[in-house]
C-alpha cells in the first residue's frame, strides 16, 4: 500500500478530489474551544500526510502528528518543517507530554478491527490528554449506515499527470466493511497502477460513546457538523 510516491499520490486525490482540509481544521478547533477555551495544544492522531495539522498548527501554539506509516509521516515532515510528527500505533501510543487535544479524524479509527482494539486506542489517546483535555474522533460507519456493494472514483489532473482512484466496497461482512482501492496514474514516463485493499469496523455511536466512558473521559457527545457524520467528543476531567 505505502509504495514510493504513494503519499503525493494521496495528497492529490484527496485534497484535489474536494476534501476541505480547512474547513475541518476550522470546526475541529471549534469543538475544542467551546470546550476548552484556554486549549494550546493538540496532538493529531493518525495525521496521514499533515493536512489536518497544516491548518491547525495556525489555530494552537503546539501542535504534533503520530501515524502508523512511515512514508505518510516523512511527507507531513517535509510539509511541516519544526512540527514534531512520531511513527507509532494508536493501540500503544506513549508519546512525552500530555496535550489540551487530542484529534483522530478522516474515519482513521475505523481501522481498528474489533471493540477491544476500539476501546484500547480510545485509552491510549486519552491518555495523553492534560487534565481538561478534549479528544475528538471522526468515527467510521455504523453497522446499519453501511450495506457496500457500491463503486465510486475520483479522476484528478495535476501537474502533467492525470491520477485515478476507483474504489469498490464490498457487501458489509459482519462488522467488518471491506474496500478495493484501484489506483492509476498516468504520466510522460507512462502508467502505473496498484491496488488496496482496506478493512474497517462498524460500530455503533454507542459503543464509541462507551469506548469513551471507559477510558475515563466526561461530558460525551456525538455532535454533527454541517450536515456530516457526527463526531464523538469527550474531555478528560480536570
Amino acid at each position: 500500500m505505502y509504495e514510493a510516491g504513494y503519499a503525493e499520490f494521496y495528497d492529490r486525490i484527496t485534497t484535489d478530489g474536494g476534501k476541505d482540509y480547512a474547513a475541518e481544521a476550522r470546526s475541529v478547533a471549534g469543538l475544542v474551544r467551546s470546550r476548552n477555551p484556554g486549549a494550546r495544544t493538540l496532538l493529531d492522531v493518525a495525521c496521514g500526510t499533515g493536512e489536518h495539522l497544516r491548518h491547525l498548527m495556525r489555530m494552537f501554539d503546539r501542535v504534533e502528528g503520530v501515524d502508523l506509516a512511515k512514508p505518510m509521516c516523512e511527507r507531513a515532515m517535509d510539509k511541516l518543517p519544526g512540527v514534531a510528527i512520531h511513527v507509532g500505533d494508536m493501540r500503544t501510543l506513549a508519546l512525552p507530554g500530555r496535550f489540551d487535544a487530542v484529534t483522530c479524524l478522516y474515519w482513521t479509527i475505523g481501522y481498528m478491527q474489533d471493540l477491544d482494539e476500539l476501546s484500547l486506542a480510545v485509552r491510549r489517546m486519552a491518555a495523553h490528554l492534560a487534565p481538561g483535555g478534549v479528544l475528538v474522533v471522526e468515527p467510521w460507519a455504523a453497522p446499519d449506515e453501511y450495506e457496500g456493494g457500491t463503486v465510486d472514483h475520483i479522476v484528478v489532473e495535476h501537474d502533467g499527470r492525470t491520477m485515478v482512484q476507483v474504489i469498490y466496497a464490498h457487501p458489509r461482512d459482519g462488522r467488518l466493511s471491506t474496500s478495493d482501492f484501484y489506483n492509476l496514474v498516468g504520466d510522460h514516463a507512462g502508467v502505473h497502477s496498484w491496488t488496496e485493499t482496506h478493512s474497517l469496523g462498524l460500530y455503533t455511536f454507542d459503543e464509541y460513546l462507551e469506548a469513551f466512558g471507559q477510558a475515563g473521559l466526561e461530558s460525551v457527545e456525538a455532535v454533527r457538523w454541517e450536515g456530516k457524520r457526527e463526531r464523538i467528543v469527550g474531555i478528560r476531567p480536570r
